[in-house]
């Protein structure tokens, strides 16, 4: 449990410019810690186990993939690329 929380601590202060981004990197020690009371619960709660372990592996699968595909999104200002000025042809 205390991953859980130092996941969220480490979440609010990295507060991601990216709404979509920052909501499921604060959901996602919720759930964490949801995932370890579903482990220890009653028979019917925890079948919900492995449902919420999916989850999760959706959740931090998209995340690696957002920070992977564009590590500029994690910028606020990303830093813009100026094109070198094409020639343009003699006539």
């Amino acid at each position: 449990m205390p991953g859980a929380l130092l996941l969220l601590i480490v979440a609010l202060l990295a507060w991601l410019p990216n709404k979509r981004q920052r909501t499921i990197s604060l959901v996602l020690p919720v759930l964490l810690f949801v995932q370890m009371i579903l482990a220890g619960a009653g028979r019917w709660v925890a079948a919900f186990h492995p449902v919420n372990a999916f989850l999760l592996l959706g959740l931090v699968g998209y995340l690696s993939w957002q920070f992977w595909r564009a590590p500029e999104t994690l910028m606020e200002e990303s830093p813009t690329r100026e094109e070198a000025p094409v020639a343009e042809p003699a006539l």
